[in-house]
């Protein structure tokens, strides 16, 4: 009160007016840089998520596109029937949780392809139609020994792939 009173008396209303709105604007600019840090920080976590994301996709992405590219492959045998389960896979490396379908004429399988980044994971599971030929059968000279296995030759064909389902799994900050 006192340095209130020595102002009034030497005319220094001014002085307080100005002290009191540099106290307002400095409680007013505190309050913008605040939000304005936390919608940084939101935005920075956006995308790094973003990031995440896309990575994951393009690993998703690459995977599909290796399978995409098998046109034919070629699978040599002794055995006379074409057997999904232990033929396909040396055709199609790395595909885990595979489910078969199909006849001899239209055959498909259905695979889960996983990618993943720090705090993101996709899981795509791709439907992938193919045809087999086969050739061969040929015998084994009698006069080898030991006699020799009679030998197939599959080719497998993809016509298509496609996926089935897209899910995107967020784990950890910023979700």
């Amino acid at each position: 009160m006192r340095l209130i009173k020595k102002l009034r008396s030497r005319g220094g209303y001014a002085m307080v007016y100005v002290v009191v709105a540099m106290t307002l604007m400095l409680a007013v600019v505190g309050g913008i840089t605040a939000t304005a840090a936390r919608n940084l920080q939101t935005q920075q976590s956006a995308v790094s998520m973003m990031v995440d994301r896309y990575e994951a996709a393009g690993a998703v992405e690459a995977k599909f596109a290796e399978i995409a590219k098998i046109e034919t492959a070629p699978i040599e045998s002794t055995e006379s029937e074409f057997d999904p389960e232990s033929m396909l896979p040396l055709v199609f490396e790395n595909l885990n949780y595979i489910i078969y379908y199909g006849d001899d004429v239209n055959r498909s399988f259905t695979a889960k392809i996983e990618g993943g980044s720090d705090n993101t994971t996709i899981t795509a599971y791709i439907l992938v139609r193919y045809t087999v030929t086969s050739t061969g059968g040929t015998e084994s000279t009698p006069a080898a020994d030991p006699p020799e296995d009679p030998k197939y030759t599959y080719t497998v064909t993809v016509t298509s792939v496609e996926y089935q389902s897209y899910n995107v799994e967020y784990k950890g900050a910023g979700t």
